[in-house]
């Protein structure tokens, strides 16, 4: 007996469905978000040469509000919100008791006592038992809000052209703005990445005003295979794709550390598995890194002089690059640009190369 599912349409769907000419769709955390709107040749080109409008509304967003907000997400997250200026942003992770990673996600200070935490990872309930003690009100506001991604080379000077933007923002800066009667949050993810985060009913309206502004820029829109693809080439790995949250993994060989992620949290402060990193402060056990071949290759192990080095998670084709590019954990001995490494493709074995080391934010 087959079981269905029902998935929501994010406040976008009614602009994403009139762009989206192949009606291929995935789902992302239970809404559905277009696969592919035309061809990766175009959707890759907007994203590498001039700029792309996405629909990110399916990430979750948990806003904390109250006097113990900073003092609780200091101690649920291995970053020090209390230390945080309003109006940032900060990549962070939290931990289960062991040490173990449970999740990952996008930090923002609103004021001295409000935040929002966004995130691909579903761990609200765990993050409601904690907070229990806490002076501090955590809700889920993904249904109330709406994100638009902006990426590209052009991406800063789409907002510019729009008046969205009037001053110069550096990664993790966060600008609050109203823009006509629209309310939107800007947030500088990289010099080349933003996301505009707006209540649900002024999402259409300011998804409008971008496409009108963007046209002399080449706009384009990019789905969930393009971002991918873009999520490979940058080295950003996936929680339950590249790394499975703790609470999650099936065996103990799964579980990460945040040292296997190149964050390296100072174990003077109080957070939550802080006492289980202290007694296993050792290095990484693996690496993150990306990799690239002149051949299409898919996820599985590695080998290095035909002895296992480790094992691919992700892989998609760069059609800019005219090569595949991956992501993998690996041994720490092939942890090196330029190290061979040998994976498997459709046909059979495949030469790739070490490009970069992935690292996590500095905590």
């Amino acid at each position: 007996m087959s079981i269905l599912r029902s998935l929501n349409a994010t406040a976008l769907h009614a602009r994403t469905a009139d762009l989206c000419a192949t009606n291929a769709w995935v789902e992302d955390n239970g809404f559905t978000v277009p696969a592919a709107y035309s061809s990766p040749s175009e959707e890759q080109w907007a994203l590498s040469e001039r700029v792309a409008l996405c629909d990110l509304s399916a990430r979750q967003v948990w806003s904390f509000s109250g006097a113990d907000a900073a003092s609780f997400l200091s101690f649920a997250t291995l970053h020090d919100a209390a230390a945080m200026a309003p109006a940032r942003a900060q990549e962070t992770y939290w931990c289960d008791d062991g040490g173990f990673v449970r999740g990952q996600g996008t930090l923002v200070r609103r004021g001295a006592t409000e935040f929002d935490l966004m995130t691909p990872v579903r761990d609200l309930a765990w993050m409601l038992d904690g907070a229990q003690g806490f002076e501090v009100e955590l809700c889920d506001v993904t249904d109330q809000r709406a994100a638009i991604g902006v990426a590209g080379p052009l991406a800063a000077a789409l907002l510019a052209d729009t008046a969205l933007v009037t001053e110069e923002l550096h990664p993790g800066d966060v600008a609050d703005v109203r823009w006509r009667s629209n309310r939107v949050t800007v947030l500088c993810l990289s010099d080349c990445r933003f996301a505009l985060q707006t209540p649900a009913e002024d999402a259409a309206v300011v998804w409008d005003r971008l496409w009108r502004s963007g046209r002399a820029l080449g706009l384009g829109v990019a789905g969930a295979h393009a971002l991918d693809l873009a999520r490979i080439e940058a080295g950003r790995l996936k929680p339950g794709v590249d790394w499975l949250p703790a609470q999650s993994a099936t065996s103990d060989d799964k579980l990460c550390l945040p040292q296997d992620f190149g964050v390296s949290p100072g174990l003077t402060r109080r957070f939550n598995g802080v006492d289980a990193l202290r007694r296993n402060a050792n290095g990484p056990r693996r690496v993150a890194v990306q990799l690239a071949a002149s051949e299409a290759v898919v996820t599985g192990p590695l080998t290095s002089k035909e002895s296992g080095a480790g094992r691919v998670t992700s892989v998609a084709w760069s059609l800019a690059r005219d090569e595949a590019v991956a992501l993998a954990w690996v041994d720490q001995a092939v942890a090196k640009p330029g190290t061979a490494v040998q994976a498997s493709g459709p046909s059979g074995p495949v030469a790739m190369r070490v490009t970069t080391v992935v690292q996590g934010p500095s905590a």
